[in-house]
């Protein structure tokens, strides 16, 4: 079940974050994969483990993903996330536009 949604009414087109994998564990290293579930409207489907390098892939092909919290029995929307290239051969997810090249999903749960 999702909050705030209608059963039309879909998310994101590449899916909905709902976990991460660090580099080097429990929060330390930049976000290598994420736990994505497709966003079927009124639903979420299984999540599936994808590689960031693969989400900045599916946004250079106008794909939108955004991020969601379990939270009192249903899935609850976070924020849009864009996939950034940091320049250096990497690739960073924001959600927030301050320009600073750093993944900033610190809200989400590891798995």
């Amino acid at each position: 079940m999702l909050d705030s949604q209608s059963s039309a009414q879909v998310w994101a087109t590449g899916g909905c974050i709902c976990a991460v994998r660090h580099e080097y564990g429990a929060r330390r290293g930049r976000i290598v994969d994420v736990a994505v579930r497709q966003d079927y409207g009124p639903q979420l489907g299984p999540a599936k483990e994808m590689s960031v390098t693969d989400v900045f892939l599916a946004t250079l092909l106008k794909q939108t993903f955004c991020t969601v919290i379990w939270h009192d029995g249903r899935w609850v929307y976070g924020a849009e996330v864009k996939a950034i290239s940091d320049g250096h051969g990497g690739v960073v997810l924001r959600t927030v536009k301050n320009g600073v090249l750093v993944d900033n999903l610190d809200e989400l749960p590891i798995f």
